[in-house]
């Protein structure tokens, strides 16, 4: 079902025997565009539709690529070894006949794991370089990354509105998606791997649940942006992420009436019925 293309062997080695005579993008480029093609496509169209300059994107990103090469094998092969876990809890947990294939490659920093649909397949791409910089490394870390993805997939599929799932960036459809997949991932490995955080962040957000739901609750009334709660780039009073632990939060909201299948395939407007229900049980700390 799983089918893991790893290309962190063979990308190093190309770029140690060329690095002398060429510009360090160009061997990236000429590697992968080469080679694999239709993720190279995939992932250069997503950033060219972001407006990055790719070049100097990789130029900036090279020296530190230099200096974790040797890292790069032992998160690549934690990778594998997390993807044979998964593989085997899918199995026992959920009627789930898709194949994904996993790309693990080393890029341009920008996202550490990518579930999405191409080629008439599901894919999760997964950027080492990015991994190694957030320092979710480790075998733990990997898992709870690997089944946080695979759990986007198996929504996407169980939902049946893929282009859906993929475009929509709204605050209360991004608190729906990325709640799910971190509840339904710790299903899938039977503990809690809040692997974005450290254990302070994870405490924090604990102790600040009530201010997290009502700072989300007036963005959204404000029609504010909410992007501070998503992504490594930003963060709340200095804890990234916050969106995955106030969405998880909601999906366990959820799970005390709903059934599964009501939870996975919320209707958009349900999403926003609930979420202000959920919301609002916040005590006035804002």
């Amino acid at each position: 079902m799983i089918k893991i293309i790893d290309t962190t062997n063979d990308f190093i080695n190309y770029y140690l025997e060329n690095c002398c005579k060429k510009n360090g993008y160009i061997i990236w480029d000429e590697f992968y565009g080469k080679r694999y093609d239709k993720f190279y496509k995939k992932i250069i169209e997503d950033l060219k539709k972001q407006n990055i300059n790719i070049k100097e994107l990789f130029n900036l990103n090279e020296l530190d690529l230099i200096k974790n090469l040797k890292n790069f094998y032992e998160i690549s092969k934690n990778f594998i070894n997390s993807t044979k876990i998964v593989e085997n809890k899918i199995k026992k947990f959920i009627d789930f006949d898709k194949d994904i294939k996993i790309f693990i490659y080393l890029g341009f920093n920008i996202y550490a794991g990518w579930a999405t649909f191409f080629d008439m397949n599901f894919v999760i791409i997964f950027d080492l370089l990015k991994i190694k910089e957030l320092k979710w490394t480790t075998l733990n870390k990997t898992l709870g990354l690997l089944s946080h993805e695979i759990s986007h997939i198996i929504h996407m599929n169980l939902r049946g509105d893929i282009e859906n799932f993929e475009e929509n960036e709204e605050s209360h459809f991004l608190l729906y998606t990325e709640g799910f997949a971190q509840w339904f991932g710790e299903k899938l490995v039977n503990e809690n791997i809040w692997y974005p955080f450290n254990e302070g962040d994870l405490n924090w957000c604990q102790k600040n649940v009530d201010f997290l739901k009502k700072e989300f609750l007036y963005r959204i009334e404000k029609n504010l942006k909410t992007y501070d709660f998503f992504g490594d780039w930003f963060d709340i009073k200095g804890v990234r992420m916050t969106g995955y632990f106030l969405g998880y939060n909601f999906i366990k909201f959820l799970e005390k009436f709903l059934d599964f299948n009501s939870i996975v395939k919320l209707k958009d407007e349900e999403i926003k019925y609930y979420l202000v229900i959920f919301l609002k049980e916040a005590e006035d700390v804002r």
